[in-house]
């Protein structure tokens, strides 16, 4: 029924292919224009009702020829449906459209999807305001999967992060990417920047089925204001080698020991209700300039983690990385870390079973 009716409403071409022995006419009583109305035995006047009729079959299954598709559809149990006017046949319509053609079911948004909301895509330069200056802090040597850092290992680090301007032909010039522990571009398809000044930078193809570089910043605000840079080598999927740094937009801050011990993890992250800013795309088009952009509020990450299938390091700073294998097949980079004034971050890059990148996650709580 789903089917005929969004036929009804335009862009489609509907002529029966098979006509079982055992059919009953479906009546529909639609306000149409010659326009919208393309089925055959259709002979409608301008903005004036005309009344149609589908064959359909009680039982079993009717083939239609949707363009050059061929639908195998099953009506079980059809009844003729109501007569439709006015806001009411509006409501059905506009119903109709945000479903999917499936095999005779209307597909409809689970509720976990339902708190998703829209929200436009970050500013760049605003982005990069926040990051503009000098940073200190601490870093720690490279790490192997589950080494802890020894004090004497600890080194001082200074990053000044400067802005890359870039020529723009409607506007002149623009910012086009900062200087901050390397080039992060805003043209890589592979860098990725949030509102809060947090960013994210990967191989566009992915690292499950080779290799690569994640890097992150994790901005915690604050006065004086705090992030976390964090690096991981993975190759297929594994955890190979990690760092992580503390750095402060004012001044060195004393080294403590505590930030030295492992205090937060993958296991904390799932926990918490979190707000979460989502990026998506496509399986093969990961692209940071053509992403979509959607926001939830006080909701507890989701990810179907197979338990069996877990590396994750817990580092210095209170951050930690994690690989995880996912029940559909697909694979799942956690990088995080956990602030002194109790706010967590994390950056959560999922790929699809076959092996493309397909959403980043910013999991605040």
């Amino acid at each position: 029924q789903a089917i005929l009716a969004q036929a009804l409403l335009g862009s489609m071409d509907i002529l029966p292919a098979s006509m079982p022995s055992d059919t009953m006419a479906l009546a529909l009583q639609l306000p149409m224009t010659p326009k919208s109305c393309r089925a055959t035995r259709l002979q409608p006047q301008p903005s004036e009702p005309v009344r149609c009729s589908f064959i359909g079959t009680c039982t079993g299954s009717l083939n239609f020829a949707v363009g050059s598709a061929l639908l195998a559809t099953a009506l079980a149990a059809c009844q003729p449906w109501p007569t439709l006017h006015g806001h009411a046949w509006r409501g059905r319509r506009r119903q109709l459209r945000q479903s999917r053609l499936g095999l005779g079911r209307v597909a409809r948004r689970s509720q976990a999807e339902a708190s998703w909301s829209r929200t436009p895509d970050p500013n760049f330069e605003e982005f990069a305001d926040r990051l503009l200056g000098r940073w200190q802090g601490w870093q720690s040597p490279l790490l192997a999967v589950g080494q802890l850092a020894q004090r004497e290992a600890v080194n001082t680090t200074k990053v000044q992060v400067s802005a890359i301007m870039t020529k723009c032909m409607a506007c002149g010039t623009r910012v086009g990417g900062v200087n901050d522990s390397g080039r992060r571009e805003r043209g890589n398809p592979g860098f990725v920047s949030f509102e809060c000044g947090s960013w994210f930078q990967a191989p566009s193809t992915g690292v499950m089925d080779s290799g690569g570089k994640v890097e992150v910043s994790i901005d915690f605000g604050g006065e004086p204001r705090r992030r976390r840079l964090l690096s991981a080598d993975i190759q297929r999927g594994r955890l190979v080698r990690l760092q992580s740094s503390l750095l402060h937009a004012e001044g060195l801050l004393e080294l403590r020991e505590a930030d030295l011990l492992p205090s937060y993890g993958l296991a904390d992250m799932m926990d918490c209700q979190s707000d979460i800013v989502r990026a998506s795309s496509d399986p093969g088009k990961w692209n940071s300039s053509r992403l979509a952009w959607r926001r939830a509020e006080s909701v507890k990450p989701t990810l179907d983690v197979d338990s069996e299938h877990i590396s994750e390091s817990r580092l210095p700073f209170g951050c930690y990385v994690a690989s995880c294998r996912l029940g559909d097949g697909g694979l799942a980079i956690l990088l995080g870390a956990q602030d002194e004034s109790g706010i967590s971050r994390s950056v959560v890059w999922r790929h699809a079973p076959t092996g493309h990148p397909v959403e980043a996650m910013l999991v605040t709580s």
